[in-house]
């Protein structure tokens, strides 16, 4: 019985004493009424996003995922499978660490089997900052970067994710803006040893915040030149002006062999018509500029 039941009963009582019912020869019984504690609802817990998650497919032209939105030209894709990556929090510190994120990858791209999946990632730069050291060196150095335009790095440029691999090459450099943010935009290459350039692995590449500095945006878009070689296998035919690549299994490769063949190759990519890339720069840089997050 609870103690609401056992007081209406009480005041039932007295009511009826008061109208002249008979009253009782032995009082009654003392009742105690036990208040039971106020439930305290448990604190749901925080909203979390299975590892494989299945990816949302959002057909283009006008991409909105989360807090992401873009518009998105026929001629680099149809739609976009997009998903909330999970963190990734590891003690391994070759391992990737990172907060969640939203991923967008773009489906039908003009180029397929490459190396790189072409996709935008907006990763939140404080909580990338706190957890992986080299994020918020990239985010701060990107930050002083976006501060010295137009003056253009002449070395590395601040890249996400992590690449346990060394920047190749730099070429095609330029500075763009989006909706609410900046950012530089370079096409280059990564690799763990010295190989050809070549446009299995190429790729253009936009690095960016937004104006109040809340989110980190990369853009890793596969891109391909005409005078390049398909991939890094030297028993396949590379285009008859393709810049000579030094042989690295003579003993005498050189490092400056190698950063000579670098810079012919860096030439050539900053003298090609922006047109004669695939997909075109200017294509790249309107799905960049078209970017809102909010």
């Amino acid at each position: 019985m609870t103690h609401r039941l056992v007081a209406a009963l009480v005041l039932a009582a007295t009511m009826l004493s008061a109208c002249g019912t008979t009253t009782p020869t032995t009082p009654p019984a003392a009742v105690t009424v036990v208040r039971q504690p106020t439930a305290i609802p448990p604190t749901p817990a925080p909203p979390t996003v299975a590892p494989n998650a299945t990816p949302s497919l959002v057909p283009g032209p006008n991409i909105a995922y989360g807090s992401v939105h873009l518009t998105l030209n026929a001629a680099l894709g149809s739609g976009v499978s997009a998903r909330l990556v999970p963190e990734a929090i590891f003690t391994d510190p070759n391992a990737p660490i990172h907060p969640p994120y939203p991923e967008l990858i773009f489906v039908n791209y003009p180029l397929q089997n490459t190396f790189h999946e072409p996709r935008l990632q907006v990763y939140p730069a404080d909580e990338f900052a706190k957890v992986n050291p080299a994020a918020a060196d990239a985010i701060q150095q990107l930050q002083a970067l976006l501060g010295q335009a137009p003056k253009l790095p002449a070395g590395n440029i601040p890249f996400l994710p992590v690449f346990h691999a060394a920047q190749v090459i730099r070429a095609d450099i330029q500075f763009v803006n989006f909706q609410n943010g900046s950012g530089i935009r370079f096409v280059t290459q990564y690799g763990q040893s010295p190989i050809p350039i070549n446009n299995y692995e190429l790729f253009y590449t936009f690095q960016g915040l937004t104006n109040d500095g809340a989110y980190y945006v990369s853009a890793i878009l596969p891109l391909s030149a005409p005078f390049l070689a398909p991939d890094d296998n030297p028993n396949h035919p590379a285009p008859a002006d393709a810049v000579p690549a030094p042989d690295f299994s003579s003993p005498d490769f050189s490092g400056a062999a190698w950063g000579a063949y670098l810079d012919t190759v860096t030439t050539r990519l900053n003298q090609l018509d922006p047109q004669q890339f695939n997909p075109a720069l200017a294509a790249l840089d309107a799905l960049v500029q078209s970017l809102e997050v909010k």
